[in-house]
């Protein structure tokens, strides 16, 4: 079918059918906008533009989630899509960069103007329907709120977080306005959050914050007793977002699930992708959860799959891994360029560490908690001695030998060297005590 056999009638269908004719008939996208516009009936593009609004369809936009999965006990494989009713394009909602930064949509991509995939295969029907759910959720949200997920750790927004973090607040993820001058901290943590009511709002007055709760069940586990907090500086942007998601329909739920089921192929084509020239693109093959002669695949924390080195580490360089990290978490708390970094290293290693040792539970039961159990004095130093930066730097040189010495040369372990090697230059950029101690003496003297 000829896109120019598409009317369109709206600014955002010119523009949309606009990409597909420059790709058909090889005319730049200026030419593609004005053949677009007289195949909706206007003389050109700026004819259309004078003769309709901006948003000219007062009917809510059709957006497709999608998710397919191959279930690992030979259950089946197939298809599961959420359609869900919102105000915005999904262009206007969030940019393919932002998607990395909310775990409800982190995984996805744009398959077309009005459909976002995983990436993935994910491991079976029913992780395939919570991850549609959640990311449905998540855009339901924005459309409300019209926030949009903030990058970098809520110390990075927050500055006395280390020193004095909000009693109860879990599962939380930064959001931001449209331009990125306010910031609204969205805290998820289970209804008995509520007995620590009065020292939450304690904890804002201390910091000049405002908290809203919202009647709406959240984005995180709404039908597992979750809530939904909003929590920033701007209080008429939190009043305004909390009021906003309380106008939302009850959250979508794999328990009651209401969204289309279908075999895995063929791939699932929304209305704008028929109306595209290219063809949609299956997610990572199945294949994925076969070994490879380096790697296994491995289960993520939300259902989907991931891959890691074929190998196993004792438990004894397990725990000199975790006490390397923990030391250094501590240390340097505030130094988002070492902590940000080493945070993902924790996470992967204690995800692989319960697969290696699966079998040996009985064994090693304190594996399960490894990674995070214990902790260290937090340090709420801006900066460290050079000794004890200079022994940072060497046990986080000595984790990267015990890792390749455990694991074979595999893109899983090239990562998490990777991040390493990124904390070890961020750690030596940062200025030691003495260092600015020297700095302030030699301004003193110029003064």
């Amino acid at each position: 079918m000829s896109a120019i056999s598409v009317v369109p009638s709206t600014i955002e269908g010119i523009k949309r059918l606009a990409k597909t004719l420059s790709k058909e008939q090889s005319i730049t996208h200026t030419q593609g906008l004005d053949e677009a516009a007289r195949a909706g009936g206007y003389a050109n593009f700026r004819h259309a533009r004078n003769m309709l609004p901006a948003s000219s369809d007062p009917r809510p936009r059709e957006i497709f989630v999608s998710a397919y999965w191959y279930d690992y006990a030979g259950a089946g494989e197939g298809r599961e899509t959420l359609r869900v009713g919102l105000k915005h394009e999904l262009a206007a909602l969030i940019s393919p960069r932002q998607f990395a930064n909310t775990r409800y949509l982190r995984g996805f991509k744009t398959d077309a103007s009005d459909h976002i995939v995983y990436r993935i295969v994910m491991k079976n029907q029913e992780a395939a329907r919570k991850a549609v759910c959640a990311a449905t959720r998540a855009l339901q949200f924005m459309d409300a709120t019209k926030l949009k997920p903030g990058s970098g750790h809520i110390g990075r927004y927050l500055k006395n977080w280390h020193r004095d973090p909000l009693k109860g607040c879990d599962h939380g993820s930064m959001w931001t306005n449209k331009d990125g001058t306010s910031w609204v901290l969205v805290d998820e943590p289970y209804s008995s959050v509520g007995s620590f009511a009065n020292i939450r709002n304690e904890w804002a007055q201390r910091h000049d914050l405002t908290i809203a709760q919202s009647t709406w069940a959240g984005m995180y586990f709404p039908s597992g007793g979750a809530c939904l907090f909003l929590i920033g500086s701007d209080a008429p942007l939190v009043l305004k977002a909390a009021a906003a998601a309380n106008r939302l329909p009850a959250p979508f739920s794999s328990d009651s699930w209401s969204g289309h089921s279908a075999p895995f192929r063929p791939l699932f084509q929304s209305p704008a992708r028929a109306t595209s020239a290219s063809k949609p693109r299956a997610p990572c093959d199945p294949a994925l959860v076969r070994p490879s002669q380096k790697t296994l695949p491995c289960e993520t924390t939300f259902g989907g799959r991931n891959r890691r080195p074929r190998g196993v580490m004792s438990m004894e360089d397990h725990k000199t891994a975790a006490n390397i990290l923990r030391a250094a978490l501590a240390a340097a708390a505030r130094r988002a360029g070492v902590c940000g970094r080493l945070e993902a290293v924790r996470g992967e290693l204690d995800r692989w560490v319960a697969r290696e040792h699966v079998e040996s539970h009985s064994r090693f039961p304190e594996m399960y908690v490894l990674y995070y159990e214990g902790s260290e004095d937090v340090s709420d130093a801006s900066f460290i001695p050079q000794l004890q930066k200079d022994q940072l730097l060497s046990n986080l040189g000595h984790l990267s030998a015990v890792l390749k010495s455990a694991y074979p040369d595999s893109a899983p372990l090239r990562d998490i060297l990777h991040r390493l090697e990124g904390a070890r230059k961020s750690l030596v950029l940062w200025k030691s005590l003495e260092c600015v101690r020297a700095d302030r003496r030699a301004k003193g003297r110029q003064m």
